[in-house]
């Protein structure tokens, strides 16, 4: 039997950051984080998570750009980003996710 392994992190006014809160989770399938008003930063870590296949990130007004480390989630299929009013520019890099088979990029 397999199971998906999801997190879900939604609101908070205060998060600036998510340093090594994600580091423990290389088993993670969906990351779906939203509505963090604050956060300027996603971890560079972000390439521990081999298994992520599905990553939708919602809501982040001060957010400007994604890291490089995006890249190295060759696992992703599925990759959602909205509400971006910040966002300056994304990383050459995600040109190298050849399984991704969705890029879904509205209101930035």
């Amino acid at each position: 039997m397999e199971f998906e392994l999801l997190l879900n992190i939604t609101w908070s006014s205060s998060l600036t950051s998510l340093r090594n809160e994600l580091d423990s989770f290389t088993s993670l399938t969906t990351l779906d984080i939203r509505w963090y008003s604050s956060l300027t930063l996603l971890p560079n870590k972000l390439s521990n998570l081999i298994s992520l296949t599905i990553f939708d990130i919602n809501e982040y007004s001060n957010l400007k750009s994604f890291s490089n480390e995006l890249g190295k989630l060759t696992s992703l299929t599925t990759f959602n980003i909205s509400g971006y009013s910040s966002l300056i520019s994304l990383p050459y890099e995600l040109g190298k996710l050849t399984s991704l088979t969705i890029f879904d990029m509205n209101r930035c």
